[in-house]
């Protein structure tokens, strides 16, 4: 499996349209804030292009757990399983998904990821991935967004 981490800088450092635009959109939600609000990482404010293509994924505050919300249907034929509900730590080999998301988290900014985790489905060519972080009204990050693009090789 390959894995690898680089901070997203920009958009144009992104290597398909559908990462640039999830991009883009977070960085509109910021609105010249260091990171946007939580509501902004609601299924009705995220643009329906964008829709099938995400995961939201709530941060308990804490203890640092990680629950998925809503699973997009390309998403969803990607993945090899069902985990709308379930805390990450409940996927086959979570252990590097759990650092990205943590990662993202403790650094407080997006994070991309090109590889092959064990959790997409055969037929895939690979997944790259942009997580996004959303904070609540205090500072504390607790939602993430994340956008797939599952048709690009790795």
């Amino acid at each position: 499996m390959l894995e690898t981490y680089i901070p997203a800088a920009s958009a144009k450092d992104l290597p398909s349209e559908l990462l640039r635009a999830g991009f883009q959109y977070w960085e509109s939600a910021r609105g010249g804030e260091d990171l946007p609000l939580i509501t902004a990482a609601d299924l009705a404010s995220i643009p329906s292009s964008l829709q099938p293509h995400i995961a939201i994924i709530d941060v308990e505050p804490g203890r640092k757990r990680f629950t998925i919300r809503l699973v997009g249907e390309a998403q969803a034929r990607a993945l090899d399983g069902e985990f709308v509900g379930r805390y990450a730590e409940d996927f086959p080999s979570p252990e590097a998904g759990l650092a990205r998301l943590k990662t993202c988290v403790a650094a407080r900014k997006p994070y991309y990821y090109a590889g092959r985790p064990e959790i997409v489905a055969k037929g895939f060519p690979g997944v790259h991935i942009i997580v996004l972080p959303f904070i609540d009204p205090t500072g504390a990050i607790r939602r993430l967004l994340s956008v797939a693009d599952n048709s690009i090789a790795v």
